[in-house]
């Protein structure tokens, strides 16, 4: 094989590759280009040759070749005759805006389905992770279990980032494990809030995180109507434990059944 081949054949490789990672996404990025391009080509070549041929009808008709004024044609030739002079104008630039369109949905499609893909690659792997953590729960102490959950709780404190917080007097410094955000509270109000979602499941209905950070008077974050809990999933269960920053004790926030991308949808 000669060096010429050798890197053609690489080269293609990585283009596929490229291809098959980024596909969907270029689809869809030609397909906003085309149709953009779709409405400046009929603004800018469609419009004026339909325009001077509307021009030309009045000039045939009226047999005046007086100054017209452009944007008055269509009201004076009339709507039906009008479209019938001018659609031919107008084929390229919807040819163009067709094509547009159908890039963007063999793109959406494609992403669709990567989605989909990675959702059910998403389920196993929580599935699987569930099952291993329920046997592993079975098989450790309860001091042993406790340990662990002390050392993922300091390794949290450890990767969080500065503390930019006004101090509070009245309620403890707290991470959430999730997020990795500081903020003020107690031990009360927290398992407060806990107790709010239970008692939303408990009447059958679905719960979102940001509805656990309301109850704390926290910000929302972006994916929070995304992740939740539902009836078949349990109740919520808060896993609290103390570390300490700087010398003092803080409050390191998770949960024990963590909410789920799909809890809308999950029946057990």
């Amino acid at each position: 094989m000669s060096a010429v081949t050798a890197v053609a054949e690489s080269a293609g490789h990585v283009v596929n590759k490229f291809l098959k990672r980024h596909g969907n996404a270029i689809s869809i990025a030609i397909g906003v280009g085309t149709l953009l391009w779709a409405g400046v080509d009929a603004a800018m070549n469609s419009t004026p040759k339909a325009l001077e041929l509307l021009h030309e009808e009045v000039v045939n008709e009226t047999d005046c070749d007086m100054h017209l004024n452009v944007q008055n044609l269509p009201a004076i030739v009339g709507p039906k005759k009008t479209v019938a002079i001018t659609w031919k104008c107008y084929i390229r630039p919807a040819i163009e805006a067709a094509a547009g369109v159908t890039m963007i949905v063999i793109g959406v499609k494609g992403m669709r389905k990567e989605f989909t893909s990675l959702f059910a690659a998403y389920n196993l792997v929580d599935r699987q992770y569930r099952d291993y953590r329920t046997n592993v729960q079975s098989v450790l102490t309860e001091k042993q279990t406790k340990a662990i959950e002390q050392s993922t709780a300091n390794e949290a404190v450890q990767k969080a980032p500065q503390v930019n917080l006004v101090e509070s007097s009245s309620k403890q410094l707290c991470l959430d494990q999730l997020t990795g955000r500081w903020f003020y509270s107690t031990e009360n109000d927290i398992n407060r809030a806990i107790n709010e979602l239970n008692r939303e499941i408990n009447q059958q209905t679905f719960v979102n995180l940001n509805s656990y950070y309301d109850a704390l008077n926290l910000n929302h974050i972006e994916i929070g109507n995304d992740l939740g809990w539902n009836p078949d999933m349990g109740l919520v269960e808060a896993m609290i434990n103390v570390a300490t920053i700087d010398g003092k004790d803080c409050l390191v926030v998770g949960f024990y059944n963590p909410p789920r991308w799909d809890y809308e949808n999950y029946y057990g």
